[in-house]
């Protein structure tokens, strides 16, 4: 692995499958290697919440809204989808699915910087890189804040770390045709999935303090943290808690399927879905079942906790439906006018919904009742981001809007 502004290295293959040509791998490490600046130090600022929208398709805010919002700006950040999106005090950041970070003012969305990857893996005569191998390059799921800078997951096993002010690349962690997940971060210690195993890695030191291993590949959203566990899920359909000092297994839940949402932390609950459009709550202390709730034929994604109910979407029913969060006994559930539904935001005693056709739906999340809609230029793939009483959206035909 790469640790810092050093060659990149690649994990070990499986038997099956070739290593990557050498050349590949060092014209990817060149490129890094010139992006690196060395001279801008890591403040203490304040970080903000964590209530991120991506392709995780969920996202929480602790604000409601009073109405149906109206447009404040609307901006062009790439010609092609937005796939993430994060916002701070100053700024709203939108990563897209070519490869492209941007950070765009919160006042009118004017760019204030764009880290664009390099394109990897050959390179040419002249040194620079081009693409001719290797999995899609794009920001698909959403940065970390720690200090005054974010944690960015790009292309293959890319995890940059960039001042969030210029944006200028300070470090970055690299493993070849790896697949990462966005980092919790707890304590200047980044917990970050690669493939099937779980790196803690010091922030401060910037190296390794312990590697776990599962049997099988992470998913999506990632770990996520509470009381000095890690909680990740897999495509073995199972939830595994590790502890964070030393990244030793407490328990492992399996189920059917492979994980596909959550682990959503309430309590002394887990909460999980399943692509077999089943809806789980283990105990968050040794992993013993709770209860279970199928749903959907479909899977499940976009989980939201509140203090009574536990919400999903199942994307290609285009339906939102709500449980009970003590029992699983189901509450409600909504179909929405579209193919299919890609996300959710949990905002005061609202959900925001995106769907495939570009609408932002407002559900009662009482009843699961339409109390407005709002139209946006394009499907609405990432979680919608509510933050001091404006509305962050990104459509997959590259617009960015805020709402208020």
């Amino acid at each position: 692995m790469a640790l810092g502004a050093g060659a990149c290295s690649h994990r070990s293959p499986p038997p099956s499958s070739a290593p990557p040509p050498a050349d590949d791998e060092a014209a990817f490490a060149r490129a890094l290697e010139t992006l690196v600046t060395r001279d801008v130090p890591v403040r203490d600022v304040e970080v903000p919440a964590p209530h991120r929208g991506s392709l995780l398709r969920a996202g929480v805010s602790a604000e409601g809204l009073a109405g149906r919002p109206t447009l404040r700006w609307e901006q062009a950040g790439s010609t092609t989808g937005i796939h993430s999106m994060a916002v701070d005090a100053d700024a709203v950041y939108a990563g897209t699915k070519t490869g492209a970070l941007l950070a765009m003012t919160r006042a009118e969305g004017a760019t204030r910087w764009e880290f664009s990857e390099p394109r990897p893996d050959r390179a040419r005569p002249d040194g620079a890189c081009t693409r001719t191998r290797g999995p899609p390059r794009g920001f698909n799921v959403p940065p970390a804040f720690w200090r005054s800078t974010l944690l960015a997951v790009g292309h293959s096993g890319t995890l940059y770390m960039l001042d969030r002010e210029t944006g200028a690349l300070l470090w970055y962690f690299h493993e070849y045709d790896a697949r990462l997940l966005t980092p919790a971060i707890v304590d200047d210690v980044a917990y970050v999935a690669v493939d099937d195993r779980v790196l803690a890695l010091d922030l401060i030191t910037r190296e390794p303090r312990w590697s776990a291993s599962s049997p099988e590949f992470f998913t999506w959203p990632g770990p996520a943290l509470q009381g000095g566990v890690l909680y990740i899920g897999d495509f073995e359909g199972a939830l595994t808690a590790f502890a964070t000092d030393d990244g030793v297994a407490q328990w492992r839940f399996p189920t059917e399927g492979f994980v596909t949402a959550g682990p959503a932390l309430a309590g002394e609950l887990a909460y999980f879905a399943n692509s077999k459009g089943t809806l789980l709550a283990v105990d968050a202390r040794w992993g013993a079942e709770r209860w279970r709730q199928p749903l959907s034929a479909e899977p499940l994604m976009g989980l939201v906790v509140d203090d009574a109910r536990v919400y999903a979407i199942a994307v290609r029913d285009a339906t939102v439906v709500a449980v009970d969060r003590e029992t699983g006994a189901p509450r409600w559930s909504t179909k929405i006018a579209a193919r299919a539904v890609h996300s959710q935001t949990l905002a005061g005693d609202t959900l925001l919904v995106g769907d495939s056709e570009g609408y932002l739906r407002a559900l009662d999340r009482e009843r699961g009742a339409l109390r407005w809609s709002y139209q946006a230029p394009g499907p609405i793939l990432a979680a919608p981001i509510v933050d001091a009483g404006q509305v962050y959206i990104g459509t997959d035909y590259g617009r960015v809007l805020a709402l208020e």
